[in-house]
């Protein structure tokens, strides 16, 4: 419609701008900008948009950090210019100063709509919205917005003349109403004037910023009359970067152009404009009155209508939160463009399932950004129609609870007729018939938008980041994988991880049974043979072995390198060999790594294509034998070695199927084409890694730990040679019930088994809290039973109580056996179990 209000008048004149709205050149200030023009037509969030209008000079966005010290004492440097104010002009005159680094908060302060600027893509639509730098905002370490508004002589308007003129083709439908009325009209103009300015500082370090967060405090109480204050020498001195944005409309030229912004500047201009407002006022806000402060509306309203149906207060809250969210992924995708124009520069992040430093992954990242940005697009879509939804989303409902209230109807034609008109006495302007019901439809879901700081983290970084984790020695590293171990049959212990750099890294702890024992330094991690280091894939799960004995020392590393391909380093005649590229396969999971004996090395591992590949080396032969089975596999697979020692192979191979994470168990035996599979009645995460263990005191019997793709459990279940898992599947055991952290680890010894994970926080209420975010053990012998283990979440023991920042591992051997998990800060925490009961809980490695 070009318009919805008509003023009294013989041939009901459309509202348009005052010719006044278009000021002479003696009142236009010489800022650059839009048109002054007043907006007209409907506004469904009932405000208006504003032309910004930037300062002229060239300082406008100007950065500088010496600019601070100037304002010293705030009262004694402003003071008003030559100016003669009309006292005659009532004025209500809004003073507000916040600090903040938010863009939505900028905006909110601004009277921007959230909701608008996520439709728009950035925060550069007509209004004030076109000088807030939404970078600098949000890349500041703090960020002081100042706003003035003056309205001269607000005088409410009378609506009580006015009528409502119907126009049926768009009353069938709610979302039609909405297109077509919005939630209010234009009832008349307010004339004054606004000032806006955004002031984005950057400082060196965290300290600073808080010292000048209290001298701004100072300064507000200056700029509002409660005192004096400035920055100080040591804040001016913080600075390294300082950016001033400011608008303004109405008022005239409100600083000499000769004169730069500054804080001193912007306070003088500030204090001295509604004086100016007074000589110098504009038409700057348009006085939006709601349908339901329309008398004759209720008359002809629609059936489905409510006083609150269209209240938009309750969702400037969720919509701030969906901008803010929007920005973030923005950002995130400038970031992966920068990346992949330089990879070189860049390497994998310390952080859990990392993105690769390769252009498939960045790609891939980048379709993902940009879903759940269209995600928040069309929910900002939604809750324009129905902003309860809100407060829904706000709460986490679940869709059966919540009320339907979207509606759906056939296409409205235009029309330039008006829907407010200036009824002549004792006429009747209503329209005839009655509404068309609305057709009823289910809401949307709710959306599942990812925090962008989940991506955030994942990102690959610079190599010249300080955080970046490449000086080893100087400071702890952070690990990205999961850590491995494994102990040799001399005492030596030794654990690898990969960490932001993508390369391997170790501890050891060597307790030999004669000589005292030793171990790498505390809080370090020693970049593993250095001389022969590749880059890896953090993001994939690695594997450490030991399959020597007391006379033979072999031990076997597989890892998948950056260039997704299965690289091996081999301990063997007493030094660590080449690393050796398997094939030229490339992979999509880590390996699944089982041996038999010194010569007999079995390797599982998801291809590309989505199929298993079974690697088989025989007697240390350089090539593998490769057998390839299984379609449209997902996650990473599982070996189950159920030979003790060396002799034909008799392994399970249990995958994720494509149909919701349903296990699939194949039978793999030398000789034998590997079967078609045993669907296994479980589901497993595919993200979270399962894990197994051959039992030393049964025949041809291993167990299976994984994480339940539903409740995110812990399971365990034993399967024995020859026989289907339907036949073994009643010894499965929940041994913790739901939402855990982390994907479960084993260790065995010679007469018990220990399970470890991290313990989530949603667990039942008679569950130790304490336990919580901890390692968490269950312990049983030979049995095996529930009633040991402990089923859903009993009989657990913690045994790291640190905060863990990935899957823990475990060694068993004797009696004994240490589990270790890494810290966020990079320290390495072990706890032993010394046959009897637990001792050096949360060591230091």
């Amino acid at each position: 419609m070009e318009n919805v209000v008509t003023f009294k008048a013989a041939n009901e004149l459309k509202l348009t701008a005052p010719t006044s709205l278009i000021p002479s050149p003696s009142q236009t200030d010489t800022s650059v900008g839009g048109s002054t023009t007043a907006p007209t037509g409907p506004d469904a969030a009932g405000k208006v948009e504003r032309r910004a209008l930037k300062a002229a000079d060239s300082s406008t966005d100007a950065t500088a950090s010496k600019d601070i010290a100037d304002i010293e004492n705030i009262k004694e440097r402003v003071k008003l210019f030559p100016v003669n104010p009309d006292d005659t002009i009532p004025q209500v005159v809004d003073y507000k100063t916040t600090v903040t680094n938010k863009v939505s908060d900028a905006l909110e302060n601004l009277n921007i709509s959230a909701a608008a600027s996520v439709k728009m893509g950035t925060v550069t639509a007509s209004g004030s919205g076109a000088f807030v730098q939404e970078d600098k905002v949000r890349d500041s370490s703090l960020t002081y917005i100042l706003t003035v508004k003056v309205m001269n002589d607000l005088v409410q308007p009378d609506t009580s003349a006015m009528t409502f003129n119907k126009v049926d083709a768009v009353y069938g439908s709610k979302e039609q109403f909405i297109n077509a009325y919005g939630d209010g009209f234009i009832s008349g103009w307010v004339k004054g004037g606004e000032f806006n300015a955004i002031v984005s500082m950057v400082t060196k370090d965290t300290d600073s910023a808080e010292h000048i967060k209290a001298q701004l405090s100072i300064s507000m109480s200056a700029f509002q009359g409660e005192g004096n204050g400035g920055f100080d020498k040591t804040s001016s001195e913080s600075l390294s970067e300082v950016n001033y944005a400011v608008n303004w409309r109405g008022g005239g030229q409100v600083k000499d152009p000769q004169q730069p912004w500054n804080m001193a500047s912007l306070f003088q201009a500030a204090t001295e404009f509604p004086a100016r407002v007074s000589v110098h006022p504009e038409y700057c806000y348009a006085i939006i009155t709601k349908w339901d402060h329309l008398k004759d509306f209720h008359k002809s309203a629609p059936a489905w209508w409510s006083s609150s149906l269209l209240d938009y207060d309750m969702a400037s809250t969720y919509t701030n939160d969906l901008l803010d969210q929007f920005l973030e992924y923005k950002t995130l995708l400038k970031q992966l463009n920068d990346i992949a124009r330089s990879m070189p520069d860049y390497q994998v992040a310390a952080s859990p399932n990392a993105v690769p430093v390769e252009i498939g992954a960045v790609l891939q990242t980048k379709k993902q950004i940009k879903k759940q940005m269209a995600l928040i697009t069309q929910e900002v879509d939604y809750v324009t129609f129905d902003p309860h939804r809100a407060i829904d989303a706000s709460l986490g409902l679940a869709e059966e609870d919540r009320n339907p209230r979207a509606t759906s109807g056939a296409p409205s034609s235009k029309s330039s007729d008006s829907a407010v008109v200036v009824a002549q006495p004792g006429t009747d302007t209503s329209s005839p018939g009655t509404a068309a019901p609305p057709v009823e439809m289910q809401p949307p879901p709710l959306p599942d938008i990812t925090d962008p700081q989940l991506f955030a983290f994942r990102l690959p970084i610079r190599k010249t980041d300080p955080n970046a984790g490449v000086n080893q020695g100087t400071k702890p590293m952070i690990m990205v994988g999961n850590p491995k171990a494994y102990r040799t049959a001399a005492g030596l212990t030794e654990i690898f991880a990969i960490a932001g750099d993508g390369h391997l890294y170790r501890k050891w702890i060597n307790e030999p049974q004669q000589g005292p024992a030793s171990r790498s330094a505390p809080g370090t991690w020693e970049l593993f043979t250095p001389n022969d280091s590749i880059v890896l894939a953090a993001d994939r799960e690695m594997a450490a072995i030991y399959r020597g004995n007391a006379s033979v020392d072999l031990r076997d590393i597989f890892a998948l390198g950056a260039d997704r391909k299965l690289w091996r380093k081999t301990y063997a005649n007493g030094g660590w060999q080449p690393w050796k590229k398997v094939n030229d396969t490339i992979y999509d999971s880590g390996p699944s790594v089982a041996f038999a004996g010194l010569s007999r090395v079995d390797v599982a591992i998801r291809t590309s294509e989505s199929h298993i590949n079974w690697l088989k080396w025989d007697g240390d032969a350089s090539a593998p034998t490769v057998v390839s089975f299984g379609m449209y596999c997902i996650g990473q697979p599982c070996l189950l070695n159920l030979v003790k020692e060396g002799g034909p192979s008799r392994l399970y191979c249990v995958t994720n199927g494509a149909d919701l994470g349903t296990l699939y168990r194949f039978t793999l035996q030398d000789g034998q084409d590997p079967d078609p599979g045993e669907k296994m009645e479980e589901t497993a995460r595919p993200d979270l890694p399962m894990t197994a263990a051959t039992l030393p005191w049964a025949n041809d019997v291993a167990v299976l730990l994984w994480t339940g793709n539903g409740e995110s459990g812990t399971w365990i279940a034993q399967h024995v040679w020859g026989q289907p898992y339907a036949q073994t599947r009643s010894t499965r055991i929940q041994l913790e019930s739901k939402w855990m952290f982390s994907a479960p680890s084993v260790a065995v010894t010679d007469d018990r088994c220990f399970v470890f994970a991290v313990r989530g926080i949603d667990v039942p209420s008679g569950t130790d809290p304490d336990m919580r975010g901890r390692v968490v053990c269950h312990i049983a012998d030979k049995r095996l039973g529930a009633d040991q283990f402990g089923a859903n979440n009993a009989n657990a023991v913690k045994v790291i109580s640190q905060q863990v920042f990935n899957n823990p591992c475990a060694v068993g051997y004797g009696v004994q056996a240490d589990v270790f998990a890494c810290g966020p800060n990079g320290n390495l925490w072990r706890s032993h179990f010394d046959g009897g009961n637990w001792t050096s809980l949360d060591e230091v490695v």
